[in-house]
């Protein structure tokens, strides 16, 4: 099943995994519905590590060739429609002057999301969103970085505003984002000062305050990417 695949030797090797997948979807090699290989055969067909195949499978999944399941796989999806606008990100990722053009692009989505979240969340919404923060600051107690579960209080929180093209399009930004998040993690602290960040964040939403929810999200953006030097 794998045999037309590769191995990757260049720095990026997400991409590569990404446009290598993508002919493979493309050509009717992998149809619909089919399920992919799981990460540690492609990582080991492909020479690389699991890390970048997961990356390539977020991407692959933001651009609608594929759906993940939670423990159960990655599947071709049965119609695969992506749009030039996406390709185009993907080529765009590849330059690391990308980095600021995200950041402003995030920092407008986000902080709507955080502005309507403010005005629409629920009880119920709140409630998530503090069991997630708290799984987050519970996985930097026992030696983690909470970076998965920061990922998912942003996209849940998207959905409290009931929105869902800003969800789409926030879970695009994401996989975008995601190595750079990753990479922000990494950094002594900033786990933790997501943690608090994000505590506040629910405070303005369940005040009810719009304005003080915007501003907070901005200023969370704003203090968790490391600029390209």
């Amino acid at each position: 099943m794998t045999t037309d695949l590769k191995p990757i030797t260049q720095q990026r090797v997400y991409n590569t995994i990404v446009d290598q997948i993508r002919v493979l979807i493309e050509d009717g090699s992998w149809g619909p519905g089919q399920k992919i290989p799981p990460e540690r055969e492609l990582a080991e067909k492909l020479s690389v590590g699991r890390t970048s195949v997961r990356e390539a499978l977020r991407i692959l999944e933001a651009m609608r060739y594929i759906k993940i399941i939670q423990g159960d796989g990655a599947f071709v999806r049965d119609r695969v429609k992506v749009s030039s606008g996406f390709n185009k990100l993907l080529d765009i990722i590849q330059d690391d002057d990308y980095l600021v053009d995200l950041m402003e692009a995030r920092e407008l989505i986000e902080s709507q999301i955080a502005f309507l979240a403010a005005e629409s969340a629920t009880q119920e919404d709140i409630r998530i969103l503090e069991e997630i923060v708290d799984r987050q600051s519970h996985q930097i107690e026992r030696g983690g970085d909470g970076s998965e579960e920061n990922i998912e209080f942003h996209v849940y929180l998207s959905e409290t505003t009931g929105n869902i093209v800003l969800t789409e399009l926030q879970k695009s930004f994401l996989s975008l984002a995601q190595a750079v998040i990753t990479k922000h993690f990494k950094i002594p602290g900033r786990p933790q000062e997501s943690v608090e960040q994000h505590r506040d964040l629910i405070q303005a939403i369940n005040g009810r305050n719009p304005t003080e929810a915007h501003r907070l999200m901005l200023a969370h953006l704003k203090s968790r990417y490391i600029l390209p030097k």
